[in-house]
């Protein structure tokens, strides 16, 4: 019985660390995608920001911040 709940549970966090990092992943694609920058500072679009896609919280600095 402990072998097999060890295993369900080393199988478990795989896929979720699996998960985590694809989501993770597939936002990050979708921020640099709507980011910009112009004279070295970053710009968001305001059509951009109200996207559809999802919830992202997106914080934009600059080496100024």
């Amino acid at each position: 019985m402990a072998l097999f709940s060890g295993s369900l549970y080393v199988f478990l966090r795989q896929q979720l660390y699996a998960s985590l990092d694809e989501q993770l992943l597939e936002q990050a694609e979708h921020l640099l995608a709507t980011v910009k920058v112009e004279d070295g500072r970053p710009v968001l679009e305001p059509t951009t920001a109200n996207s559809d896609d999802g919830e992202y919280l997106l914080r934009l600095l600059d080496a100024d911040s």
